[in-house]
Formats: C-alpha cells, sequence, structure tokens
C-alpha cells in the first residue's frame, strides 16, 4: 500500500499486529517498514541545545488550557521535581493526549536525556491518570524517546549549535525552522505542547 487507509471514525476499533494494523477503514501493512531507532542526544548536546529549546516557553506553544497550574508547574521544575510535575499535569486539558501530558512528555525527554546529572527516578507513568494513547506516550518518553519529528528537531538543533557551526549557517537554520515547523503541526496542539516542555526544562541545564 502506497500510502495509509483513510483515519478511521473516533472510537472504532483498531487492531494492532507484529506486521499490520487493521482498522475499520483498512489495513497497513508493516512488513515493509524500516526500524525507527531514534537518536539520543547527549548531556553535552543537551548543553549546547538548551538556548535554542528555550524559545518554546512562549505563549505560541503553551496550551491555553493549563495555564492554571503554570506557577506551581514552575516551582516544581525549579526543584526539578518531575512527581509533583505528573500530577499537576497528568490528564489536564483536552485532546486524545491531553495537553497536559503533552507538555509533561517534553519534561520526561529531556529528563530521560539529562540523566544521571540531575535525577534519580523517573515518576511512575505506568499508572498515569489520562488516556491509554497518552499513557503509552509517557511510557516512552521515559525511556528518551518520542515521535521521528522530535528526534529529527534536536539533530537540527546539534547541527545548528554543535562544534564547527559558526551560528550563522543559513541553511542549518532553514533546517531547524522546518523541523520545529513539522513537530508544531502534530496534532491540534500536542506537538507544541511537547515542544513547550521542553522549553520550560532547560533550565535543568543551567
Amino acid at each position: 500500500m502506497s500510502a495509509p487507509p483513510p483515519h478511521p471514525s473516533e472510537g472504532s476499533q483498531v487492531t494492532i499486529y507484529p506486521q499490520e494494523i487493521k482498522t475499520v477503514s483498512g489495513v497497513i501493512n508493516l512488513s515493509a517498514s524500516e526500524r525507527f531507532i531514534p537518536n539520543q542526544p547527549t548531556q553535552t548536546d543537551l548543553k549546547l541545545i538548551a538556548p535554542l529549546l528555550a524559545r518554546f516557553i512562549s505563549a505560541d506553544y503553551f496550551p491555553d488550557d493549563i495555564q492554571s497550574v503554570v506557577p506551581d508547574l514552575n516551582l516544581a521544575i525549579e526543584q526539578r521535581d518531575l512527581n509533583s510535575a505528573q500530577r499537576l499535569l497528568e490528564g489536564r486539558g483536552g485532546g486524545l493526549t491531553p495537553s497536559g501530558d503533552d507538555v509533561l512528555a517534553g519534561l520526561l525527554l529531556y529528563a530521560a536525556w539529562a540523566r544521571p546529572a540531575f535525577f534519580g527516578n523517573h515518576p511512575n507513568v505506568e499508572c498515569a491518570k489520562t488516556t491509554d494513547l497518552s499513557r503509552a506516550f509517557l511510557k516512552w518518553a521515559v525511556r528518551g524517546k518520542s515521535i521521528a519529528p522530535v528526534h529529527n528537531m534536536i539533530t537540527a538543533c546539534k547541527r545548528v549549535a554543535g562544534p564547527g557551526s559558526d551560528g550563522n549557517d543559513q541553511i542549518k537554520h532553514i533546517e531547524l525552522n522546518t523541523a520545529i515547523r513539522a513537530v508544531s503541526s502534530v496534532g491540534h496542539s500536542s506537538g507544541r505542547g511537547l515542544l513547550a516542555g521542553l522549553g520550560l526544562a532547560t533550565q535543568w541545564s543551567v
């Protein structure tokens, strides 16, 4: 199949097998799919790219439906208390993956990449009070893994900020902006929320 089948209606059954995904609207053959092995940044990488990620702490990325917990969330982040951050964010807001979970996924991703410099154990997301899909997303974030556009963006950040770059390479900046737009376009606001979480976490590199 050259393209996936039409999106199934919300609430319809989706069955996942090792070699295919079946929906009411068709079958997605996975047999020829290439296994995705994301490239994760090192602690040195994080220190270099933190200023680029910090741009995501803005109204353009932060979901409106979790604004009420922002003061407490900032305090939890300042204290590097991911357990409190999880309690504030899990299941909060709208969406198939609630907005709070999207931000939490960004925080967990950064924390996973930064270990062991800043953290002991991650919070337990196995029992997060949220949707099954969102819980699975958080479980991958704890392992330092996300969707391909996120890892592609991190790679683009490394090209801009890494050794040998003078920070003025126009092509590298165009590639980075393209990668950021790709993440931002994920879901209704999921990509932007995840970017906000990454941005909030950049203070851990200070």
